[in-house]
């Protein structure tokens, strides 16, 4: 064996010289080309460690499949990563573009003004009750009513929404009308 030891030489069988990318020609298992494992070891001589394992993160996005990125070849999808309207699960939360859709079927998306996309009972156009809650997505929770401990009105709203002391049975009865209405168009879209 004339030129063992030399970079030409194949010393550790694996059908791979130094001179053909054998990163460590005194195993085996290390070539150019070789399946990458997890072990620490640059397996397949490509200058990376462990690449494609889940516990790596590949695309230096700081998250690795084990910490739920979803794509470790695209550095732009993790979790925590702003969602775009794209079709693509940006933040991994195994939902697509949830901030530009109508999530829960209110009419409003997240870029509507809708504070909270899961739940039908809060988007701009709901009526604000005393329930310590921003209903109407205003960032104010139950303004302009008189709302007693119990989450309940003290005082009726009168015409304009605001407590008062009188109030009108009208008032009561449409407000009633259009929680109803409210209820039976999240019941049509649910089912």
């Amino acid at each position: 064996l004339i030129d063992e030891g030399t970079e030409l030489f194949d010393d550790d069988g694996d059908g791979f010289s130094e001179a053909d990318g054998d990163c460590d020609d005194s195993d085996e298992d290390i070539y150019d080309g070789a399946p990458e494992t997890e072990n620490g070891v640059d397996d397949d001589c490509d200058g990376q460690v462990d690449e494609n394992s889940y516990r790596t993160d590949d695309d230096g996005d700081g998250f690795s499949e084990d910490d739920g990125d979803c794509d470790d070849t695209n550095d732009a999808m993790h979790p925590g990563a702003t969602e775009l309207e794209n079709g693509i699960d940006d933040d991994c939360d195994g939902f697509i573009d949830e901030d530009y859709d109508d999530v829960d079927g209110d009419g409003y998306s997240v870029s509507d003004g809708d504070c909270d996309d899961d739940d039908g009972w809060r988007n701009p156009n709901v009526i604000e009750t005393c329930d310590g809650v921003d209903n109407n997505c205003d960032l104010e929770i139950d303004e302009g009513l008189d709302c007693d401990a119990s989450g309940g009105l003290d005082k009726p709203p009168n015409d304009c929404g605001c407590a008062s002391s009188g109030g009108s049975g009208a008032t009561w009865w449409l407000m009633g009308l259009a929680a109803l209405a409210v209820r039976r168009r999240r019941s049509l879209v649910v089912r």
